[in-house]
């Protein structure tokens, strides 16, 4: 079976500023192809991974980054006591886990996030332009290997002026 390589998608991206504190909430769609679902269901764990980056548009070069984290949903589920243990970490800290018997909460665990708090004081000037941007990486890992899915969502690009 060929997998569309892009055929994931981030969606309902969403912004809100609290003093000086980023207020961020996104979707992926599309992520769960057959192939991992076989995965998800073999036991194997999988690690869907989600790079976040603040970027500051300039006219002539490339955009650099001001600020980037790594977000990753971990699920590994256990046949036996048919449960998925369930992590996510932002930069390789682990930051939420869970265990469910529900695959309708372990769908939602891997790819809907709400209200992620990233403190950007240091980062962002007040009434300057930039855009956040997330793409997401959809594989499956082991403790000896990787075997990619071939499920990737682009870049998602959202423009804003921080008010500080």
């Amino acid at each position: 079976m060929a997998i569309n390589i892009y055929s994931a998608e981030i969606s309902n991206l969403l912004l809100n500023f609290k003093e000086d504190d980023l207020i961020l909430s996104f979707n992926a769609e599309e992520v769960f192809v057959e192939d991992v679902e076989e995965i998800i269901k073999s036991g194997l764990e999988v690690v869907f991974r989600y790079e976040i980056c603040i970027r500051k548009p300039k006219k002539f070069f490339k955009d650099p980054i001001l600020f980037k984290k790594i977000l990753t949903a971990h699920v590994q589920f256990d046949p036996f006591k048919n449960q998925y243990k369930l992590m996510k970490k932002i930069d390789d800290k682990i930051v939420l886990t869970t265990i469910t018997d529900s695959e309708k909460e372990m769908r939602l665990w891997m790819t809907s996030f709400s209200n992620l708090k990233f403190s950007l004081l240091s980062v962002l000037k007040k009434g300057s332009r930039y855009y956040i941007a997330i793409k997401g990486d959809f594989l499956s890992s082991s403790f000896f290997f990787m075997i990619p899915t071939g499920v990737k969502a682009d870049w998602k690009k959202k423009e804003f002026i921080f008010q500080g």
